[in-house]
């Protein structure tokens, strides 16, 4: 049983940090990392979480190995990450608020097993500081975050296929709005946990509805013509 409190402390840590070191590490590459199901994994970490936290309940006099006690010890910021990653990069409320029951879980095991006590008390001291900004952002975010609205008006494919690009009706409201233009490189990974896609190229920002009146294709695989102005694809 000691042994299965440690097995699923290193579960926890894995599915903590997935998402945030994934998107990090592709955006340092020039790609765009996204899950293929949100809710499916947001369901596993808490799941995951909770059956530490039982397991912790459970088996009283217990401890975790050294690794683990210090995984736990830091538990509660990354998985205060974590949620900040879910909240910009999920349209699930509920998987956010799988990823809040996991940060009280979190602060419970990093209380209960973290080691040494130096940095269980930076962590939570750490996650104490931070958590009521999150909150405020994630309410900030789900009340005004819809707001603005990006429509696709138009896709046009380079001659081979290899690229797209996307002319985007950007509408904020009363702030007005803007029309932008991203080109795609047409490859994507997609598999059953993740997708990985180069990250899209801004070659145009210009007004609000001015891609009413915009010429725009490409001239070769390279050289997209956007009102008779030429633009690098790289």
């Amino acid at each position: 049983m000691n042994k299965a409190l440690s097995v699923f402390g290193w579960f926890l840590f894995v599915l903590t940090v997935f998402l945030p070191v994934c998107i990090l590490i592709s955006a340092c590459f020039g790609y765009t990392f996204s899950l293929s199901n949100y809710f499916f994994f947001a369901n596993l970490t808490v799941l995951a979480s909770l059956a530490e936290t039982v397991l912790s309940l459970i088996l009283k006099n217990q401890h975790c190995n050294k690794t683990v006690s210090v995984l736990l010890a830091i538990s509660a910021p990354l998985s205060l990450v974590n949620l900040v990653f879910y909240l910009f990069k999920s349209n699930s409320f509920t998987a956010v608020l799988c990823l809040a029951v996991c940060f009280g879980c979190s602060c419970f095991l990093t209380v209960r097993h973290g080691k040494p006590t130096a940095l269980k008390t930076v962590s939570l001291i750490l996650s104490a500081l931070t958590v009521f900004p999150i909150c405020f952002l994630s309410f900030m975010y789900a009340t005004f975050g819809q707001i603005g609205q990006n429509t696709v008006v138009e896709t046009v494919y380079s001659p081979d296929g290899s690229y797209y690009a996307e002319v985007i009706d950007g509408d904020q409201g009363a702030l007005g709005g803007n029309t932008t233009v991203y080109v795609y490189e047409d490859k994507m990974i997609d598999t059953a946990v993740f997708r990985l896609y180069k990250s899209p190229e801004l070659v145009y920002l210009g007004e609000w509805r001015e891609y009413e009146d915009m010429e725009i294709y490409f001239k070769d695989e390279h050289c997209l013509i956007i009102n008779s102005k030429e633009y690098a694809v790289k």
